[in-house]
């Protein structure tokens, strides 16, 4: 059967490229100070998104480190759509640059040399067209960039005219497959590079190579350098921390990445591992760090907290259970794209009384069995009933009915309470 292009990427790509559901909170963008000089310091964060129960994702510094540009879907009325916001960074003001109904508009950034504006655009509300566009400095005049490149989730800027981007490719009956290509606009010629890239792509200071992450396996992730001068040439810097994909460069040579709250340094042939060097404290244990962008002048850096999970499309908060298994529940420290399970033993509530108590295990919420043995279960009435229809207690006894059972029925009265005041 056909791969829908449209909901693999959304599971693909997570937080990364999924607009909220509405009323449901996503990420908020922070700003904060930095200072290069060893050691690195970073102090004063500041969210410039205020914290907006939205989606606000995929900063970007202007060229003169005055703004930075951001995908957001505070307008577009019933539909919100997503489009493309400006943060001033001494007013604190943040201004539309455009207005897409019926498209979404993902990863804004300037170009290299700042002579124009670029952005990811869905299309269509199936995200069955997702292609990379290029606009003026205010937004007017968006044309399109590789006409026949449609499934593009993100990308990054060697020169003002070379580009690296991750590409889906589908085929009939097959696997979604993740690529790196390269990309030229002046002759809208492209490239296959390598299979399994990340959404991170970064120039490495000083040199003519582009820096990605290339996932070997779940968990074997490496950020490895391109030779721009020769495609077919990739080395490895070093393994990404755990779960991280996104990472900057500083113009002293040294990597900025994330895991969790806290933001780490590598400086490649100097530093064997990974250093923390500063702990976002303010967050809470299911809140991580995403989506890392420096200004040019290396002053400022900003950054997006993840605030929960997006799964087919919706978005949920940490915490918050699947409504088809409660047993599963949004973790983002484990997986903002996927449900993640809970401890075995847990009690849940499958809404019935006659298969017995219910406990998660491995995911899945399972039953003790007929909770009334060699007696009738009455599914309507919630209880154990002898032959005349009386009431009994699950040991066999007649009469009153058992504590256990009283405590059992209260229960589950307060579960399938506390179920209906979440909905």
């Amino acid at each position: 059967m056909k791969t829908n292009s449209g909901w693999f990427l959304l599971c693909a790509l997570g937080v990364g490229l999924v607009p909220r559901a509405h009323g449901q909170d996503v990420a908020d963008i922070y700003l904060v100070d930095i200072n290069l000089e060893d050691p690195i310091s970073i102090e004063n964060p500041q969210s410039i998104t205020g914290d907006r129960l939205g989606y606000d994702n995929q900063p970007s510094f202007d060229a003169e480190a005055n703004a930075i540009l951001y995908s957001s879907d505070q307008g577009g009325g019933e539909k919100k759509q997503n489009d493309i916001y400006k943060h001033m960074i001494k007013t604190g003001e943040n201004i539309r640059v455009t207005s897409t109904p019926d498209m979404y508009e993902f990863s804004p950034m300037i170009a290299p040399g700042g002579g124009f504006m670029s952005s990811i655009r869905a299309e269509d509300h199936g995200f069955s067209v997702i292609r990379l566009w290029k606009y003026d400095l205010n937004g007017e005049n968006p044309q399109v960039l590789f006409e026949t490149v449609k499934l593009v989730g993100y990308y990054g800027w060697y020169d003002n005219k070379t580009v690296l981007m991750f590409v889906m490719q589908e085929e009939v009956d097959q696997p979604m497959k993740i690529e790196m290509w390269w990309g030229d606009t002046e002759t809208g010629t492209t490239k296959k590079i390598i299979d399994n890239p990340g959404r991170c792509f970064k120039k490495i200071p000083g040199e003519q190579a582009m820096s990605f992450v290339h996932k070997g396996s779940e968990s074997e992730w490496h950020i490895k350098k391109l030779d721009m001068n020769d495609l077919a040439k990739t080395t490895t810097i070093v393994k990404t921390l755990e779960g991280s994909e996104d990472f900057v460069w500083t113009d002293e040579g040294v990597i900025l990445a994330a895991q969790a709250n806290s933001i780490y340094k590598y400086k490649p042939l100097e530093d064997t591992t990974w250093k923390k060097i500063w702990e976002f404290s303010q967050l809470g244990g299911s809140q991580e760090i995403q989506r890392l962008a420096l200004s040019p002048d290396g002053r400022r850096m900003a950054f997006v907290v993840g605030h929960g999970c997006v799964i087919g499309a919706k978005s949920y908060k940490p915490g918050q259970t699947n409504p088809e298994n409660p047993c599963q529940s949004c973790d983002p420290a484990r997986s903002n794209v996927d449900w993640s399970i809970g401890l075995d033993g847990t009690p849940c509530d499958d809404g019935l009384f006659c298969n017995g108590e219910d406990k998660c295990q491995t995911g899945a919420c399972v039953h003790a069995g007929n909770p009334c043995k060699d007696k009738k279960c009455n599914e309507e009435k919630d209880q154990c009933e002898d032959d005349s229809g009386n009431g009994c207690n699950v040991s066999g006894g007649s009469g009153a009915i058992s504590d256990f059972y009283v405590l059992l029925i209260l229960g589950l009265l307060c579960v399938r309470r506390c179920r209906t005041q979440r909905t």
